[in-house]
């Protein structure tokens, strides 16, 4: 933040820092409680979307769907991202999860990793377990390096005692050292 606190993501990453190390009312804070954004709008709504998810607080995610209705509009895609996860998170309906975030061949092995990371935590969400445990299995065959999320998503908590979890769990944490190493 110091080296450029312009930065467009910064709001939305922190808010996801804060939120895992349970620290919620900075979460909040970052992505500016029930006001409309001050920048980065996309990030910011998305960001909200998942910390509603995260909560299980329907409450929340029917308030930001009403700020959302009178907001500035979003990118379309985006838009209906937001409004689909917000959904999830207000009525917890497993066929609003199936098709809240999908992104069907994302060009990037990390954008492939954060798709799959929030079809999970929608899949958790509705009670599909089974699904999210195979979804989240999937993590292993990519670049995936989020050892934070793995330890500290509160969705997560059903998937921790799962084999695939145990996997996936080693697997992270010794990209995440020999990535450490080399700095």
């Amino acid at each position: 933040m110091q080296a450029d606190p312009s930065r467009a993501t910064l709001d939305a990453t922190l808010a996801r820092a804060y939120e895992l190390i349970g620290d919620s009312a900075t979460a909040d804070e970052l992505v500016g409680g029930f006001r409309p954004p001050a920048r980065d709008a996309t990030r910011v709504w998305l960001a909200r979307a998942r910390l509603a998810v995260w909560r299980r607080d329907p409450a929340a995610a029917q308030r930001w769907l009403d700020l959302l209705a009178v907001s500035p509009p979003l990118p379309e895609v985006a838009h209906e991202r937001v409004m689909r996860t917000l959904r999830v998170a207000r009525d917890r309906d497993p066929a609003l999860a199936a098709e809240a975030y999908l992104d069907p061949a994302p060009a990037l092995a990390r954008r492939a990793a954060f798709v799959l990371q929030i079809n999970v935590e929608l899949l958790v969400a509705v009670g599909e377990v089974a699904l999210a445990e195979q979804k989240l299995g999937e993590l292993e065959t990519l670049p995936f390096f989020d050892l934070t999320w793995l330890d500290a998503c509160p969705l997560l908590a059903e998937l921790r005692g799962s084999q695939t979890f145990a996997v996936l769990r080693r697997s992270t944490a010794a990209r995440v050292a020999r990535a450490l190493e080399a700095l």
